[in-house]
């Protein structure tokens, strides 16, 4: 429970860059400004969009349990208790509030600045001569040294052990593509 704005919009923002997939603080700050916006529509649309969200709780196998919870509460809260001036008095300080990368206590600045550097380390790796470099040509280099002229004449020289394509017209055993390569 919290008392404040700024320690409810804190933990918001750290639940929002440890939990998800995509984990991004422009992400969270444009969420923080689209609750803004919810905010100044006033107390109809929020309760509108909890309706919304509480209805597609309903319907789901799991998670009805946290339409129980939470949304059945708040959904009458803002029927009953919720006053059009605390909802624009709460726009009002989202309005003007920030969060400070400091504020949520993980060092996020120096976390950004590391991978930055690891990102500037692999990159150089690859254009000095790394784990990648000469790949394109080597790989170009096998293309010609196959020399297939289609696609058909090399799945024509495969073969399937046991298949009626085991043998040449000759008679004799073909041997697998495989060894081919390797004499």
């Amino acid at each position: 429970q919290f008392s404040a704005l700024r320690p409810a919009v804190v933990a918001c923002f750290r639940r929002a860059l440890a939990y998800p997939l995509y984990r991004n603080w422009e992400l969270c700050e444009k969420v923080l400004e689209d609750v803004y916006v919810i905010f100044k529509l006033g107390l109809r649309a929020i309760l509108k969009i909890m309706l919304e969200i509480k209805l597609a709780f309903d319907h789901h196998d799991v998670y009805y349990v946290y339409s129980k919870l939470y949304f059945d509460d708040y959904c009458v809260w803002l029927q009953t208790g919720a006053t059009e001036k605390a909802i624009r008095s709460l726009a009002h300080e989202l309005h003007h509030f920030e969060v400070d990368k400091e504020e949520i206590g993980w060092h996020l600045e120096a976390f950004e600045d590391l991978a930055l550097q690891t990102s500037e380390s692999e990159d150089e790796e690859v254009e000095n001569g790394g784990v990648f470099a000469g790949e394109h040509e080597s790989l170009a280099a096998i293309a010609e040294e196959c020399e297939v002229e289609s696609v058909s004449d090399a799945v024509s020289d495969i073969i399937i052990p046991g298949s009626s394509n085991d043998m040449s017209a000759s008679g004799h055993k073909k041997k697998p593509l495989i060894e081919e390569f390797t004499d």
